[in-house]
């Protein structure tokens, strides 16, 4: 049987109310536009990692030629590893807004699976933004193409197209060897490598570390061939403007917990796009609403949220609310923080109520304020991912 979220009973919800109050704070200062970008393999030779593209301030640099690769970069260049690079990035000084594109770009004209040539995705930049990005050449030893502090074009100019060509990172010697190359080569490349799968080996083989353009593949030397060299440029770009500049602004948010009878678990809270759902009364359970409410974790959820493209703002509220009254150490049950929102947003969360099975304290797609104070009541809902025993071995400690 299916569980599914529920409202709880009447008498019920208003025992659980929280009160949740927002209020305009001003705007940020900037404006942000959106834009479609489509990158496109152009080798027939090489498969790409999944790239990483950011949107920054010009002073940030990716990658420059010339100097050192930093460890993103050689993480990238070596292994496909775009995580050091999204984690560097994310919540940087002068960085608006980082997007892993989270699949492989195949050889030019091939499919593999549910891969292909080409992805197409939408970033975020503020005015004067520049855009850079970075994905493995997956069958070299630490090949890149980059694409490093374009300009973003203005609506008059429709789609600009930029053509990448590949760099070297220079962090390890081209042996061209299997075992010194990714194993994806051989699942996505055009051959098959000997001795596949054989892992990676970057031990023994680094160099002085500068990035270069690429010479290419020679084809001769260790296991790699001829079908691997490409003809330069090896990818293309093509960025619109889909949505121009709004204002986001700041909003000051109180959340308060108005049961003596419930403590609530940290809160996760996100502004968004109207048509993001953080979860729909009478449908199953998301597991990231069954964490919430079952164990008071929201850590899936901000994951989630923050990867979401059509949301704006996630805060995690990071600290428990008392029942109402009470002072626990240096909690209350009363917290305040500051959200970012567009004009257009909605704003969203979720709390455990902590003595219960699976309880929530949830709201879902309420109107910012223009201008004004707006007060919610929220109330409580059933995960209905567990049924509601109210044994204390079924309950989290905290409600102790």
């Amino acid at each position: 049987m299916v569980r599914r979220v529920i409202a709880l009973a009447a008498s019920a919800a208003l025992a659980v109310g929280l009160l949740v109050t927002a209020a305009s704070a001003g705007s940020e200062g900037n404006n942000i536009a959106t834009y479609e970008v489509t990158i496109t393999n152009l080798a027939a030779t090489q498969p790409i990692s999944p790239p990483v593209a950011v949107t920054h301030r010009r002073a940030v640099k990716l990658f420059k030629p010339g100097t050192k690769a930093s460890a993103a970069i050689e993480a990238i260049a070596e292994d496909g590893n775009q995580s050091v690079a999204v984690a560097a990035l994310t919540g940087a000084a002068k960085v608006t807004e980082v997007v892993d594109l989270g699949a492989p770009l195949t050889p030019s004209g091939v499919t593999v699976g549910d891969f292909t040539d080409s992805i197409t995705f939408e970033i975020d930049a503020h005015r004067r933004d520049r855009l850079s990005l970075a994905g493995m050449l997956i069958c070299t030893n630490d090949g890149f193409i980059g694409l490093n502090s374009i300009k973003l074009p203005k609506a008059s100019a429709g789609t600009v197209t930029h053509y990448l060509n590949a760099y070297d990172a220079g962090t390890e010697r081209n042996t061209e060897l299997s075992e010194d190359i990714v194993d994806p080569c051989s699942a996505l490349g055009p051959v098959v490598l000997d001795g596949d799968p054989d892992g990676n080996n970057n031990d023994g083989i680094e160099t002085d570390g500068i990035v270069r353009h690429h010479r290419g593949v020679s084809g001769s030397v260790g296991d790699l061939l001829g079908a691997h060299n490409w003809d330069a440029p090896v990818a293309m770009i093509e960025v619109r403007l889909v949505e121009s500049a709004r204002n986001v602004n700041q909003y000051k948010v109180t959340l308060e917990n108005l049961t003596p009878t419930q403590p609530l678990s940290p809160a996760v809270v996100a502004t968004h796009n109207p048509k993001v759902s953080l979860y729909s009364v009478g449908a199953p359970a998301s597991e990231q609403i069954e964490a919430i409410a079952e164990n008071g974790d929201q850590s899936g959820a901000v994951a989630l949220l923050s990867g979401l493209h059509k949301v704006t703002d996630v805060v995690d509220v990071g600290a428990p609310l008392t029942p109402h009254g009470v002072t626990v150490g240096d909690f209350s049950d009363t917290a305040e923080f500051y959200i970012y929102g567009r004009n257009s947003d909605q704003i969203s969360l979720a709390s455990m109520l902590i003595c219960t099975n699976d309880g929530l304290a949830a709201a879902n797609r309420l109107a910012l304020p223009r201008g004004e104070t707006i007060t919610y009541y929220v109330f409580g809902y059933d995960a209905g991912t567990e049924a509601n025993s109210e044994l204390s071995s079924d309950i989290v400690d905290p409600c102790s």
